[in-house]
């Protein structure tokens, strides 16, 4: 079959979400989704929850959130945004949707140094603000950081270290945020067994699999669609009772 890929920006996914659901689209189209626009966004704006509506169909690339400095930083480890020992000073770290804001926000209500979120429009213009010099840590998912040997990845926002990058679990307990991206349909479809084997089968070949992780990526099978009530709904509920 013959897909035509359109690409709605605005409001963090939030107006292609709501075009979906306001239209005849969700009866015909599949919508390519990330955990900024369906998890943490809701969490900032309610008007803007649609995680009931919608399921995921095929594989789910998953990737812990991260923080990151550019080689001539003033941060040299994490440790540092924790250690009182240092005098407070100013630190600007870049974001570039809700979710990188919002593990800014929790380090900072811990952190005694005063933690800013800049807000940039895409991940891009983050990574060229860094390497500038203009902020001092950027804030992204780990799988976007592992594609730039340039910049040094602080921590992971996960329990475990991962290719020796220490957890933030060791200065925030619990502070799990996990960014995610695959393909969703409206909750109540059912048409869409073929899409679904055939997604299924593509990550089985050709060492797809293999490749994302190299990337920094973990594969989610999702096999019976159940990733939205297996860990999108129980991470909402986490994550509001934070804010």
């Amino acid at each position: 079959q013959k897909f035509i890929i359109e690409n709605r920006a605005g409001a963090n996914g939030s107006i292609a979400l709501r075009g979906y659901f306001s239209s005849g689209e969700k009866e015909k189209s599949f919508l390519g989704v990330s955990g900024g626009q369906v998890l943490f966004e809701p969490l900032v704006n309610p008007e803007n929850n649609w995680i009931s509506q919608l399921k995921m169909i095929g594989p789910v690339l998953t990737s812990p959130l991260a923080i990151a400095v550019a080689p001539n930083g003033k941060i040299k480890h994490i440790g540092d945004l924790f250690d009182k020992n240092i005098p407070r000073m100013r630190i600007n770290i870049a974001t570039a949707g809700e979710s990188h804001q919002m593990l800014v926000s929790l380090i900072a209500k811990v952190s005694h140094h005063d933690i800013v979120g800049v807000r940039f429009k895409g991940s891009a213009e983050s990574l060229t603000a860094l390497l500038g010099g203009h902020i001092d840590l950027m804030s992204d998912a780990y799988g976007f950081f592992k594609q730039r040997p340039e910049i040094t990845v602080l921590t992971l926002a996960q329990a475990d270290s991962l290719d020796k990058i220490p957890s933030l679990h060791k200065y925030i307990l619990d502070a799990t945020l996990v960014n995610f991206f695959g393909i969703a349909v409206g909750a109540d479809r059912t048409d869409t067994k073929e899409i679904e084997a055939a997604l299924y089968q593509g990550f089985s070949q050709n060492n797809r699999k293999e490749y994302w992780e190299k990337l920094g990526y973990s594969v989610d099978f999702n096999r019976k669609s159940d990733y939205i009530s297996r860990e999108v709904l129980p991470a909402f509920n986490r994550y509001r009772d934070w804010e």
